[in-house]
């Protein structure tokens, strides 16, 4: 059994056994801070951990350590956080290829997070970093939808002319072949004397029609004059026949004689004697 000193404000107590020492620690007289020493020890000691080490108190528990302060103080981490993107590179595109005023106001956030981050305002930084992709995603934004606005404008007004164009195009296609058939007609019967030419007779002088027309005549198609399965389709002198194309539109016509015709949307009539359009 060991005997212990105690040194407490100012005051040795000395020989106490074990068992008194704790009793009295028990009953409030003698803190677990004061100091205590036994034979054997090298140095004074605080009476709970003296008397842990002797299996007299159990073990004291380890102090509470609270964990490092966040964004700086006393015990933070010396370790930056990593650069934010400053979006200048965006932000510069985004101005001259979309909107202007946003892009510039993301040019100006952006320019701000370097100098904020090297100044160790890294809170900063990042606000303005985000502040910068901000404008410049706005500013991408606005300007696509303006160019979509932009081409559907376009659109609304460039495909109905182009439409227009393309009607205008093969009507005179269609004319011409007009002209060329009827001559081509006209050639044949006064070659045969007779009153009347068929398609195998005008193929030879006119080997094919213009892309997409097809001859109709009484109902029987020609097709564009090339082969020879429908050479006997017959024109007749003071007859018609009709020209077809898929994409022509007679209603959309600007000659008002054309798109009042006879016929469907996608044919004209013609006079087989003259080529001229048919009354």
């Amino acid at each position: 059994m060991h005997l212990y000193t105690v040194h407490h404000n100012d005051t040795r107590l000395g020989s106490l056994a074990g068992d008194e020492l704790l009793s009295r620690h028990r009953a409030g007289e003698i803190p677990a801070t004061a100091l205590v020493w036994r034979p054997g020890l090298a140095e004074w000691g605080a009476l709970g951990v003296v008397l842990a080490a002797d299996g007299l108190l159990p073990p004291a528990a380890p102090a509470f350590m609270p964990p490092p302060l966040q964004g700086g103080g006393a015990g933070a981490s010396d370790t930056p956080p990593p650069r934010p993107k400053s979006w200048l590179v965006p932000a510069i595109l985004s101005t001259l290829c979309c909107c202007l005023p946003f892009g510039i106001a993301g040019i100006v956030f952006a320019a701000q997070v370097d100098g904020k981050y090297r100044a160790g305002d890294y809170a900063g930084a990042e606000k303005a970093a985000k502040s910068a992709r901000l404008w410049t995603i706005l500013g991408a934004s606005i300007g696509l939808l303006g160019s979509v606005v932009y081409v559907g404008l376009m659109s609304a007004t460039a495909i109905p002319a182009f439409k227009q164009v393309r009607n205008t195009a093969i009507e005179k296609s269609m004319m011409n072949d007009a002209r060329m058939l009827a001559a081509a007609s006209a050639q044949v019967m006064a070659e045969s004397g007779k009153g009347e030419a068929t398609v195998g007779d005008m193929r030879k002088l006119m080997p094919k029609l213009s892309p997409g027309v097809t001859l109709i005549v009484s109902g029987k198609s020609a097709g564009d004059l090339t082969g020879g399965a429908h050479d006997t389709v017959v024109l007749r002198q003071a007859g018609r026949f009709s020209l077809r194309h898929e994409q022509y539109d007679r209603a959309a016509s600007r000659n008002a004689a054309v798109s009042a015709g006879p016929g469907d949307a996608h044919t004209l009539e013609f006079l087989v004697e003259t080529g001229a359009l048919a009354p």
